[in-house]
């Protein structure tokens, strides 16, 4: 049996979602379309005196298309960023005492980044809910740079009950600067 095609619904969200981990790229095809839809609403003196009058007419239905497929990228993408941020804060509230205990450090110390332990399984399952990132200095030591996202350090000085139960981090774990910068002489 030869391949099938895809329908379209699946073909429209795989777009969508490859469109929407480029987020100028989606910026400048939703403010072109909509600049476009929105000429259909100009009067037309202006539209005539602007010499776009006979464009206008010539390509109306994929101005249309165009326009209608914008407003509709336009929709999903805030739908997908209000998602998106519902299941960071969703996170947030779901952490373990020791995950609030790592997060504690970097909101008591005012610091966006802390050292720890190369393989703490503790700071990598917080960079893989993607509440913290690993920062690559180019050289592999005992103690390696983890920084806290944006919006995380946000929502927790704001919701600092989040981090009420933590666990006391283990200061052998923990590293302060000073001992990091020891290492690299």
């Amino acid at each position: 049996m030869a391949n099938q095609l895809p329908d379209y619904a699946t073909v429209a969200n795989t777009v969508a979602k490859e469109i929407t981990k480029k987020p100028y790229f989606l910026n400048c095809l939703i403010f072109l379309g909509l600049f476009l839809y929105g000429l259909f609403f100009l009067p037309e003196n202006i539209v005539k005196a602007l010499g776009i009058f006979e464009l206008i007419n010539s390509y109306r239905d994929i101005i249309v298309s165009y326009g209608i497929v914008s407003i509709g990228l336009l929709i999903y993408a805030k739908y997908h960023k209000y998602k998106a941020q519902k299941q960071r804060k969703k996170l947030l509230h779901n952490l373990t005492p020791e995950e609030k205990g790592y997060l504690s450090q970097y909101i008591t110390n005012k610091t966006n980044t802390l050292y720890f332990l190369a393989d703490d399984g503790v700071i990598w399952g917080l960079c893989y809910k993607k509440i913290t990132f690993f920062v690559m200095t180019g050289m592999l030591f005992p103690k390696s740079a983890y920084n806290l996202h944006s919006w995380a350090r946000e929502y927790l000085e704001k919701n600092s009950n989040l981090l009420n139960d933590a666990a006391e981090v283990d200061k052998k774990k923990l590293a302060s600067i000073s001992s990091f910068l020891s290492h690299r002489s």
